[in-house]
């Protein structure tokens, strides 16, 4: 099956792994679709983009064919050795990615197959890591080599919602930190959605005629400062806590009870939390009208030792080229305008200089369907409590998820 063959542990992605197949596949979409849509003439988006789909054929060891109108060598046989990959409304994301400054040669480089065949040939094996989701989803994704970006796979209904939000999401990203009449948008602290795509192979592969649906985005936690302490923070209190020995783990992501028993708070001062929650604010705002819970803001933390700050306070200038991808592309209303929590290494220095915070709010496409609602009966009668679990109706999940940070952010 599907899920069996993706492992979820942890790896690196190698020639002659079992996912290379898969992963060289997904590069080569995304290069030719990239490519493709970089040809298209300058022009403004419209309501027609955000349905399209082009459809691509890929054949192993040969050239792409879009749509199967190729004409394939004499003796491949079509059915046994490619796969389809579809991408969604290309131009949408293309403009998403120009309006976060990222150039499709960059784009390409950093997730095309070239950068992986250039590390083997290099002899490096860390052209791909393959990690599992620790949360309850069991999607799997790939971080690239540089560690801008990353390809998650989702399940359908995630995908499917992604795509119904699209037109939505476009505007809360391109709109955010711009000036309107009562002053500047809040910056966005949701993840940066950067492709879309399907990729189904062939009914002879490993894992037979699946579909695997995928997501390109940023990396949230892509810093060049160590960030040896991660939390997974929703607000929510039941369940959300590891024993005191997987605390100890190098790699675990912590959790809400975690944080507070741990007694870490994100300390920026008050005229930079004010400008913090307003982004937490506005984007819970956005999430409750889409009827969308169980987002979370993911944050790692820098340790600063002492003797290494007047080191690092002379680096600070460097943001934006460390990051990869921290100014915006400058256009009139948006002077290469870098929001608070990324104007330090991709991350927010706290108040007294001894933390970093890298931070971004991950997981926001479940809505709250009937589904949602019987898990949420069924955990009230489990644990006996109906407002510590994390599902909650959208209203009650933005509120909650507010309030937390209007407290541990100081």
């Amino acid at each position: 099956s599907l899920d069996k063959y993706l492992a979820s542990s942890s790896s690196t992605v190698f020639f002659g792994h079992k996912n290379w197949d898969l992963v060289i596949n997904v590069m080569k979409g995304i290069q030719m679709a990239v490519g493709r849509c970089a040809a298209e003439a300058p022009r403004p988006i419209s309501v027609f983009d955000f349905g399209v789909k082009e459809k691509y054929t890929l054949i192993a060891g040969q050239k792409m064919y879009k749509n199967s109108r190729g004409h394939p060598p004499t003796g491949v046989d079509l059915d046994a050795r490619s796969c389809r990959f579809v991408d969604y409304a290309p131009f949408v994301f293309n403009k998403l990615r120009e309006h976060f400054g990222i150039r499709n040669e960059d784009y390409v480089h950093s997730i095309g197959p070239g950068n992986m065949i250039s590390n083997l040939m290099l002899g490096s094996l860390s052209s791909l890591s393959e990690q599992g989701s620790e949360g309850k989803s069991g999607s799997f994704f790939y971080i690239t080599s540089d560690g801008l970006y990353m390809v998650k796979t989702l399940h359908r209904e995630e995908h499917k919602q992604l795509r119904a939000i699209l037109p939505q999401y476009f505007h809360h990203i391109t709109s955010a930190g711009k000036s309107s009449r009562n002053g500047n948008k809040p910056d966005t602290l949701l993840t940066w959605i950067l492709g879309c795509h399907v990729i189904r192979l062939s009914k002879h592969s490993k894992i037979g005629a699946d579909k695997i649906y995928l997501v390109v985005m940023n990396n949230i936690l892509n810093s060049d400062l160590s960030l040896p302490l991660k939390f997974d923070l929703k607000g929510s209190w039941t369940g959300r806590k590891h024993s005191l020995a997987e605390r100890q783990k190098a790699k675990v992501t912590l959790k809400d009870v975690d944080f507070t028993e741990m007694k870490q708070k994100i300390r920026v001062g008050p005229e930079r939390k004010a400008q913090l929650m307003a982004s937490i604010r506005r984007d819970c705002h956005f999430l409750e009208e889409l009827q969308l819970i169980d987002y979370s803001l993911l944050i790692g933390i820098h340790k600063h030792s002492d003797h290494g700050e007047s080191i690092m306070s002379s680096v600070m200038s460097l943001t934006s080229e460390q990051s990869g991808f921290d100014t915006v592309k400058e256009d009139d209303n948006h002077p290469n305008h870098v929001p608070v929590f990324r104007e330090y290494h991709g991350g927010m220095r706290s108040e007294d200089g001894k933390e970093t915070y890298v931070m971004g709010i991950i997981d926001f496409l479940t809505m709250y369907n009937r589904r949602k609602k019987a898990e949420r009966v069924l955990k009230t009668i489990q644990y006996l409590d109906n407002r510590g679990i994390s599902v909650q109706p959208p209203k009650k999940y933005a509120h909650r998820f507010i309030e937390f940070f209007e407290k541990h952010i100081i």
